[in-house]
C-alpha cells in the first residue's frame, strides 16, 4: 500500500483522503489552520460583554443532500454517517431573492414553482421561459454522465486525467457526452448571450442574474455552461438545503474522525516550509508547525515520506517550492490565473427586530441592489443571510444553552479591491490604525443601503459586529483572497481549466483550481475524481 499525502484539510482533500484510507493507503493530511474545512470551515465566536457564543458560519446552504442524491452519494461513499453528521434538514422557500428599488426578483427553491411564477408574471414571454427551462432539465441530465455506467463515463474519465496541452480531446469529449454543455460554451460564451436567446424583458432577464454573485462575475465574464450547470444544480432536482441544528462544519469533522478510524492521519497548524523532489517525484513533505500545540513547538520542522501527493491548497504555493522542477510555461500559467474576487462584510449579532423581517429573509440568500441592473454587478450586489432565522444550534451562551432573541446575520458583498484590503493590513501592522478604520466606515455606509431598500433600521439593531475583508480571507484559507479558486470566465474553464495532471510524476491537482468553480459539490467531486485516479494507478 502506498504512503499519500494530501495537502489541505477542506472538502476536497478529506474526501480525496477518505477514499483511498478505504482502500487500505496510508493517508496523512496537512492543515496549516488549527480547524479542518478549508474555505468552507466554520468559526466559534465569542462575544464576553454579551456573554455568548456564535457560529460564524461560511456555508449557508447546499443541496442534493436528500437520500440516493449527489452530495450525499459521494459523502456516504467517503463513509460519513450522515445522519449523525447533520442529521435533519430544512429546506427554505426560496433559494434566493433580490430586493432593488425598482421591485423584488424571487428564484423558490422549486424549479418547476419558479417556471410557473414567471409564466404568470411575464405571460408574453412564456415560450421563451418554457424553453429555457426544458433546456435546463436536459442540462441537468447530462451533468450525470460521469457518474453512471457507460462509454461516456469511461471516455469522460480518461479524459479527465490528459494533461493541459491535450485539452482540445477533452473538448471534444465535453461534446460528445454533454452536447447541451458543449453547445451552450462553444457557440454562447457569456451568460448575457445565453439569455438572450430565450428572453427579451431586462427584468425577467435579471431573475437569472442571480447566480452571477456566487461567483463574483458580471454577465459579460462568465461561462455560460458553468452558470447554466450552477442553475440546474440548485434549482432542479435539487433545492437549497441545511442543518436544522448547528452549523456545517460538523461535516468536515466528522470526515476527519472517518479518515482516523481507517488509519488516517489528519494534522494541523502545520504549513508546508519545503518539498524534497527526487527524479521529478515528491518525496518528502517538509512541514513547520504554526502553533505550539499537541507537543508541536511553534516553528519546528517535521518530514513525512510519501509516494503520492494530492495538492489541495493554491498551486501557487506549490510553484513557489518547486518551480526549478516545473516547465516554465506551467509555472507561468499557475503565477497568471486569474482570481476570483473575494469577500468583505461581517458577521453580526443582532436583537430580536431581525424577527419582524422572517418572511423577507426566508431565503438561502437574500440580495439588496439599488436597481435590476445591479444584481448583474458584483461590487454592487449586498449579499445578506440569516442562518438563525432558520436554524437551531448557532448561538448560545457560555455554558451551551440557547440564547433567545437574539440572531447572527451575515452579510457578503463580492470585492475586488483584494489587493488594497491586502496591503491596507499590512502597513497597519494588522487590525488597527487606518484599516480598522476603513473596514467599519465600509460595512456602516453598506447597513445604510440596506436598511434604506429593505425597510429595516439594522444599523441600530447589531449588538456586535465581526468585519472581515480579503485580508481576513487570505489569512484564514493562506490564499491571495480569493474565496473560489480561479475566475470561473471561458478561458479558464472546460477545457481551460487547470488539468489534475501535473508535470510531477506523482502530483495530483484537486481544487476549486482544477475545477473552475467554487462551491462545497465541486470541491467533493474534485477530492473523489483525484482518489479514483490514484486508485487505478496503484491498482
Amino acid at each position: 500500500m502506498a504512503k499519500i499525502g494530501i495537502v489541505g484539510a477542506g472538502f476536497s482533500g478529506l474526501t480525496a483522503g477518505n477514499y483511498l484510507a478505504a482502500q487500505g493507503h496510508e493517508v496523512i493530511i496537512l492543515e496549516k489552520h488549527d480547524k479542518v474545512g478549508g474555505g468552507a470551515q466554520s468559526w466559534e465566536k465569542a462575544v464576553k460583554p454579551l456573554g455568548l457564543k456564535y457560529i460564524g458560519e461560511s456555508i449557508h446552504v447546499l443541496s442534493h443532500l436528500d437520500p440516493g442524491k449527489e452530495l450525499r452519494k459521494t459523502l456516504e461513499g467517503a463513509g460519513v454517517d450522515f445522519e449523525k453528521a447533520v442529521g435533519e434538514l430544512v429546506r427554505p422557500a426560496n433559494f434566493a431573492r433580490a430586493v432593488t428599488r425598482e421591485g423584488e426578483v424571487v428564484m423558490p427553491n422549486s424549479n418547476v414553482e419558479w417556471e410557473k411564477n414567471l409564466v404568470d408574471k411575464f405571460p408574453q414571454e412564456a415560450k421563451g421561459i418554457h424553453a429555457f427551462f426544458q433546456n435546463m432539465r436536459s442540462i441537468n441530465a447530462e451533468r450525470y454522465v460521469d457518474t453512471n455506467p457507460g462509454w461516456k463515463k469511461n471516455l469522460l474519465e480518461l479524459t479527465a486525467t490528459m494533461p493541459n496541452y491535450l485539452s482540445f480531446v477533452n473538448a471534444a469529449a465535453q461534446g460528445l457526452c454533454r452536447p447541451g454543455l458543449a453547445a451552450g460554451f462553444l457557440f454562447t460564451p457569456t451568460w448575457d448571450k445565453v439569455l438572450d436567446k430565450y428572453f427579451s424583458s431586462t427584468e425577467l432577464k435579471a431573475h437569472f442574474q442571480l447566480l452571477n454573485g456566487y461567483v463574483g462575475l458580471s454577465s459579460k465574464e462568465c461561462a455560460s455552461n458553468l452558470m447554466k450547470v450552477a442553475l440546474a444544480f440548485y434549482t432542479i432536482n435539487g433545492g437549497a438545503q441545511m442543518p436544522k441544528y448547528g452549523s456545517f462544519q460538523k461535516i468536515p469533522e466528522e470526515m476527519v474522525r472517518t479518515l482516523e478510524r481507517k488509519g488516517g492521519k489528519v494534522y494541523t497548524h502545520v504549513g508546508i516550509d519545503d518539498l524534497i523532489i527526487k527524479e521529478e517525484k515528491v518525496k518528502t513533505l517538509v512541514v513547520k508547525a504554526e502553533k505550539s500545540v499537541n507537543g508541536h513547538s511553534k516553528g519546528n520542522t517535521y518530514q513525512f515520506d510519501v509516494d503520492e501527493v494530492i495538492w489541495t491548497a493554491d498551486p501557487i504555493t506549490l510553484v513557489r517550492y518547486a518551480e526549478k522542477h516545473l516547465p516554465s510555461s506551467y509555472a507561468q500559467k499557475i503565477r497568471q490565473l486569474e482570481k476570483s474576487t473575494s469577500l468583505t462584510g461581517f458577521h453580526a449579532i443582532v436583537d430580536s427586530h431581525l424577527e419582524y423581517f422572517k418572511e423577507l429573509f426566508d431565503v438561502a440568500s437574500l440580495v439588496v441592489a439599488e436597481t435590476f441592473a445591479d444584481i448583474d454587478d458584483p461590487n454592487k450586489e449586498l449579499y445578506l443571510t440569516a442562518p438563525t432565522l432558520h436554524r437551531e444550534g448557532l448561538i448560545y451562551d457560555f455554558q451551551g444553552n440557547p440564547v433567545e432573541g437574539k440572531h447572527v446575520l451575515n452579510f457578503y458583498v463580492q470585492d475586488r479591491n483584494r489587493d488594497g484590503w491586502i496591503n491596507g493590513r499590512k502597513e497597519s501592522g494588522g487590525n488597527k490604525g487606518d484599516y480598522n478604520q476603513e473596514k467599519m466606515n465600509f460595512m456602516r455606509e453598506k447597513i445604510k443601503v440596506i436598511d434604506d431598500i429593505l425597510g429595516t433600521d439594522l444599523q441600530h439593531r447589531i449588538l456586535h459586529m465581526d468585519p472581515l475583508t480579503a485580508a481576513t480571507v487570505a489569512r484564514y484559507m493562506n490564499n491571495q483572497g480569493e474565496v473560489y479558486g480561479v475566475k470561473s470566465t471561458p478561458g479558464q474553464f472546460v477545457p481551460n481549466n487547470l488539468s489534475k495532471i501535473t508535470p510531477l510524476k506523482n502530483v495530483l491537482l484537486a481544487s476549486h483550481y482544477t475545477f473552475g468553480a467554487g462551491g462545497v459539490p465541486g470541491a467533493l467531486n474534485e477530492g473523489k475524481d483525484a482518489a479514483r485516479i490514484l486508485i487505478e494507478k496503484l491498482g
